[in-house]
């Protein structure tokens, strides 16, 4: 798999494309926005843990990536869905850093603003497993 002349892993499926990564990013805004988001791989591993992630967004560009690998294994366990995005810069400023991130984690809300995003943005990430 290639994004931005950069190759990614075989392993970080499934793998957003263009639609699916723009939703992402806006949903994940959105949610920074109503403090309903954590960034960074320890974070987002205790929210899983906790049972409070909602959706999970994963770096795929992550060197080396396996320290993002526990991720998707830890949310199939607890029912969160996820997806990998080709750029973890992206990811970091949708999250308001100036950082790479190499997880965002979006929390479980009832949140009026967040609740539709979060229901198309699961069903576009259901999308990708069929294809």
């Amino acid at each position: 798999m290639e994004a931005e002349g950069v190759s990614l892993p075989a392993e970080a499926f499934p793998l957003a494309d263009g639609t699916c990564f723009v939703r992402v990013l806006e949903t994940i805004q959105i949610a920074q926005r109503h403090k309903l988001s954590r960034k960074g791989l320890n974070e987002t591993l205790k929210a899983i843990h906790r049972n409070a992630a909602a959706y999970v967004a994963i770096a795929a560009d992550a060197d080396p990536i396996d320290i993002v690998m526990s991720l998707p294994e830890s949310c199939e366990q607890r029912g969160v869905p996820f997806v990998f995005v080709p750029s973890g810069d992206a990811l970091g400023r949708a999250a308001g850093l100036s950082a790479f991130a190499a997880a965002i984690v979006i929390l479980n809300s009832d949140n009026e603003h967040i609740t539709p995003l979060m229901d198309r943005l699961v069903e576009a990430t259901e999308r990708l497993y069929v294809l």
